[in-house]
């Protein structure tokens, strides 16, 4: 999405490609930016404040799709459901205030990826709600969690559950050894 610049088309081509046809399965949508994309609070305000935060909204923005989704689009819904979005970054730019600030300002989570020590870990909530990936514990894609990773990771989320945290999704990626 040309590092979050001028996303207004991207977005409205990704909501009209299929996503509304999810209908209430809809969960998190996940933005993930690759490792050279540095933190720009400019950019950054400017993509949140074009998310659509409803269903109606993102149909709205999908009819500003361009040709490439002529006769194969999706515009409509079926009902007016709140759309939930997560942002993992890469980037050890990111690891400042300002970025949970406008995170927390738009009520997007700062997703929690546990990447093998590649990525910067960031574990500070801005949304009402959280979003989890594991990609790894100790190799990046390859290996799993054994039982007492797992369990550390239960007491966490736990902790979240017991708190003032509503809701959590939970993405895992890697599997347990």
């Amino acid at each position: 999405m040309l590092q979050l610049r001028a996303a207004h088309a991207a977005l409205a081509n990704f909501f009209a490609s299929g996503v509304l046809a999810l209908g209430s399965k809809l969960g998190p949508i996940l933005w993930q930016l690759p490792e050279r994309v540095a933190f720009d609070s400019a950019v950054l305000e400017q993509f949140l404040a074009q998310l659509p935060r409803t269903t109606n909204e993102a149909a709205q923005l999908a009819t500003d799709h361009d040709e490439r989704l002529d006769g194969r689009n999706w515009i409509t819904t079926d009902a007016d459901r709140p759309i939930r979005h997560a942002l993992e970054v890469r980037n050890s730019t990111f690891v400042a205030g300002e970025y949970f600030d406008i995170l927390r300002r738009h009520n997007v989570a700062s997703v929690i990826a546990d990447s093998a020590g590649r990525w910067p870990k960031l574990t500070e909530i801005s949304a009402a709600f959280s979003y989890v990936r594991l990609h790894g514990e100790t190799e990046l894609y390859v290996s799993g969690y054994d039982d007492a990773s797992l369990d550390r990771w239960a007491t966490t989320v736990n902790g979240w559950l017991a708190g003032w945290l509503p809701a959590l999704t939970l993405m895992c990626t890697s599997t347990t050894t």
